[in-house]
């Protein structure tokens, strides 16, 4: 169904691509609409992280406290210990609201999902998702509420949305023993006209296109490896791609190859900023200069500087790309080296939360770069996006908020587009080992590096170490760790915090006597 606040409720007939009005009033406010359709567990759709936390903190306001489950007050509890007390996810849940997006520290993702599954409550509660949902999200939803029909840039495909809309109404929630009724059987799935989609967003056209039955369902291929592909210029290039990383495997007899040592640790560690077998011999070059100045790096500081001088510099990058900031701001770059510096140290969240606010705080800038998922203001050469926030108007609380946002999208940043480089300088035997592994994992310690790899958070880590080491297995040289049932409910008789206890459950593989 469709609607648009303060019009008339409309059925969508996938079958006959058409619309029925019911001739049923929708409120004429967005947040009420949302309350008048919302059921007793509801998914509300937004496109992006600042959205969801927008929209979360407008319906959290119409609602005011509500009563609270045990579940949820532990988690507050939880949250507030792990994070920050102001944390606007506290706040959410004393609504009956939580949300769920890619800036939620991997931490809680899946604990907001328990606790919207699991919370015994019997009132309404609303969870604020982005294209997370899309992951795999297990929820026992009754109803979804799209506010906009886009994902990123572009719209949700035919694929997109049916995964979307198969969030709700389960054949494990529908056929529940517990249920009495068989409402699930016809899935409420609601598209609401809103502030947060494009104005011009024409719902039935949308439906049209993703939800008309009648259409040929033809998957866009975009695998240039693949049979069916159209991109032979992209084939060609993922080929070549694939040849230097096995030799072999492409089945091409003119493949370009890498000759350089630098230029095959680039394939290998899937290095595609740039041109490879173009700069290959220029960066072996620079390489050659750094091995004969015979000077390991020791400290965080001096890698986002090595990374510019070895692969960056005077190499061509997209404009848009995220390293050519770095590599041509000396803000960026100062930035770079101070996060670098803060994520070796292994500090708990809240540390670092309190570093980002310190550093905010005593910019002297007004417009400061937070990029286009938390980005409010326009601002210089960066023409019309909204990159920038004038960090000086914000008070206490909302830096702290878009800290814990910032954070994980920094841990993103540096994970994806800054590790394979200390990789590949590691390999060329430029690194110490120490700060490799501290900016790899945040420590030099194997046990903690062990744990890591083996999909503990760091803050679990850090607890097991300190206190639970005895009560799980460790093979270090085999990079194995056996975690038992015991740890989670030890941990759980200790009170410990809820947040952790629930990620030990979901890390336990065996079972063995304490």
């Amino acid at each position: 169904m469709f609607a648009q606040p303060g019009g008339a409720l409309h059925l969508y007939d996938q079958f006959l691509n058409r619309a029925i009005d019911l001739e049923v009033p929708v409120a004429t406010n967005e947040i009420a609409a949302i309350f008048e359709l919302a059921k007793l567990r509801t998914l509300v759709y937004v496109n992006r992280p600042k959205d969801a936390q927008d929209l979360a903190g407008r319906l959290s306001e119409q609602t005011g406290r509500v009563t609270l489950s045990a579940e949820a007050q532990r988690a507050i509890k939880a949250i507030a210990e792990l994070i920050d007390p102001s944390y606007s996810l506290i706040r959410a849940i004393e609504s009956g609201v939580l949300f769920h997006h890619g800036q939620v520290p991997d931490v809680l993702r899946q604990y907001i999902e328990r606790l919207f599954r699991d919370d015994s409550s019997t009132q309404p509660r609303l969870l604020v998702t982005t294209s997370t949902l899309l992951e795999g999200v297990n929820t026992p939803a009754d109803c979804l509420i799209l506010m906009t029909p886009s994902r990123g840039r572009r719209n949700l495909s035919r694929s997109a949305f049916r995964n979307l809309i198969g969030r709700v109404a389960r054949f494990r929630e529908v056929f529940d023993a517990r249920r009495r009724d068989l409402d699930l059987l016809q899935p409420r799935i609601h598209l609401i006209r809103s502030s947060y989609a494009r104005a011009n967003w024409n719902i039935q056209g949308f439906l049209s296109d993703v939800a008309n039955l009648a259409n040929n369902v033809e998957d866009s291929v975009g695998n240039p490896l693949l049979e069916r592909s159209e991109d032979i210029e992209g084939r060609r290039e993922a080929l070549e791609y694939l040849e230097n990383i096995e030799p072999g495997s492409s089945l091409l007899t003119d493949a370009r190859i890498a000759r350089t040592e630098v230029g095959k640790l680039c394939f290998q560690n899937g290095i595609r900023d740039f041109d490879i077998l173009e700069n290959e011999s220029a960066l072996q070059m620079r390489v050659e200069t750094a091995r004969a100045a015979q000077r390991l790096l020791t400290e965080p500081a001096e890698v986002v500087e090595t990374i510019c001088d070895l692969f960056l510099d005077d190499v061509e990058l997209e404009d848009t790309h995220p390293l050519t900031r770095v590599r041509d701001s000396d803000g960026a770059r100062e930035f770079y080296k101070l996060f670098i510096s803060w994520r070796s140290q292994n500090e708990p969240y809240k540390r670092l939360i309190s570093r980002f606010v310190r550093y905010w705080s005593q910019l002297d800038e007004e417009y400061v770069f937070v990029g286009s998922k938390w980005g409010e203001e326009t601002y210089g050469p960066d023409g019309v996006r909204k990159l920038y926030v004038r960090m000086r108007a914000k008070s206490r609380v909302e830096m702290i908020n878009l800290a814990v946002a910032k954070i994980k999208e920094e841990q993103d940043f540096v994970d994806f587009h800054i590790v394979k480089y200390i990789e590949i300088m590691n390999s060329l035997g430029l690194v110490d080992r120490d700060l490799y592994h501290r900016i790899k994992f945040g420590t030099a310690d194997s046990f903690l590096i062990c744990l890591l790899r083996n999909g503990f958070s760091p803050e679990l880590a850090r607890l097991v170490l300190e206190s639970y080491a005895d009560v799980i297995r460790v093979d270090i040289a085999a990079s194995e760790v056996t975690v038992p049932r015991v740890l989670s409910e030890t941990m759980s008789s200790n009170g410990e915090n809820d947040v952790l206890i629930y990620e030990a459950e979901t890390l336990v593989n065996a079972e063995f006597p304490h």
